[in-house]
């Protein structure tokens, strides 16, 4: 069995892409992020093909912004067991989560435009 993600560094937001082969054919199987030292791990199903090939994409999602300093691998494991057959490193880059996208500074300089003119408005 040979298992591969595309990029293995990864940021929250980006989607990889995973293939593995020489698996169970047609047979269902649970793939995602896992933390090696506690055996969490967040999985999306996936069925492998008739010649035993998994493929698919797999998103980095916000819900694993709190746990990616843990998480270190990608894996393949049974659905039924949790048993798991394969496994690759993975590294989750965290930045902070989004802004409104208006730097700080801009929205206080903005309150004080606004309070400016409504007291000359009030005063004419």
């Amino acid at each position: 069995m040979v298992l591969t993600i595309t990029p293995s560094v990864v940021n929250i937001g980006d989607t990889l892409t995973y293939t593995c082969t020489e698996l169970y054919p047609d047979t269902e199987f649970c793939v995602g992020a896992h933390i090696a030292a506690t055996g969490t791990t967040w999985c999306v199903s996936a069925t492998s093909d008739a010649d035993g090939n998994l493929t698919g994409t797999y998103y980095i999602g916000e819900n694993l912004r709190d746990s990616a300093a843990q998480i270190d691998e990608f894996v393949v494991q049974d659905a039924v067991t949790g048993g798991v057959y394969q496994y690759t490193p993975l590294t989750i880059q965290v930045a902070p989560p989004p802004g409104p996208g208006i730097p700080k500074e801009l929205l206080i300089l903005g309150g004080i435009a606004a309070v400016a003119g409504l007291y000359y408005v009030a005063t004419r």
